[in-house]
C-alpha cells in the first residue's frame, strides 16, 4: 500500500502542467504510487516487473496506522503486507 499525500500530488501537477493537464488527483495518486513501488521493488533486487496494479482509495486504511511504513520515497509511505 502506497500512501501519496495530497501535496505530493499537487507538486507533481505544477511541476508536469502540460503531461497531467487532463488527468485527475486519483489518476495522479495512481501514477506515483506506482512510480514508489517500483522504486522498492528495484531496491529489494526485483527487476523487470511488467505493471503494478493501483487503485486510489478515499482514505488510508486503518491497518496501516498501527505500523510504520516499510518504506519512504519522495514524501510517500509504503507498506508491504
Amino acid at each position: 500500500m502506497v500512501e501519496v499525500p495530497g501535496d505530493r500530488i499537487d507538486v507533481h501537477r505544477e511541476r508536469h502542467r502540460e503531461e497531467s493537464a487532463g488527468a485527475t488527483g486519483e489518476q495522479l495518486a495512481e501514477y506515483l504510487a506506482s512510480d514508489a513501488a517500483l522504486h522498492l521493488l528495484a531496491k529489494l533486487g526485483y527487476s523487470g516487473i511488467g505493471t503494478i496494479d493501483t487503485i486510489a482509495l478515499s482514505q488510508r486504511p486503518e491497518w496501516t496506522d498501527a505500523r510504520l511504513s516499510d518504506f519512504t520515497y519522495e514524501e510517500m509511505n509504503v507498506w508491504l503486507d
